[in-house]
């Protein structure tokens, strides 16, 4: 029985531990009216962030690379499309020791095959 109680003392605590809220410094959203997504996020080396994934919002195609940089408060200080004339997405961005960006992903725009990276 003492056992028993343990235990249930022990899930009480640790579901209220859980139902707590996480600590949340900003909360922002980036995109337009059309479909977008984020799939990677980096801190870059100016305390700021950058973040990649695919937009149908903005740039040429049906869905292209999306770069959006913040500030260290998640404000928008630009953002970029790249892309063909149908589908591209971005799933990893790296910022580059020259302070640049690397982007990974793929395409249905160049390279031989129905989706190409």
């Amino acid at each position: 029985m003492r056992s028993m109680l343990s235990i249930s003392i022990l899930l009480a605590c640790m579901q209220a531990s859980f139902a707590q809220p996480p600590d949340t410094l900003w909360t922002r959203t980036y995109g337009g009216i059309e479909a977008d997504r984020c799939w990677s996020v980096q801190q870059t080396s100016d305390g700021g962030y950058i973040l990649g994934g695919g937009t149908w919002s903005f740039g040429v195609g049906d869905g292209d690379f999306w770069l959006v940089k913040t500030d260290a408060d998640g404000d928008s200080l630009w953002s970029r499309a790249f892309g063909g004339g149908d589908w591209d997405e971005c799933f990893c961005v790296r910022q580059t020791s020259d302070g640049g960006y690397a982007l990974a992903g793929f395409t249905t725009v160049v390279g031989p095959g129905a989706l190409d990276f």
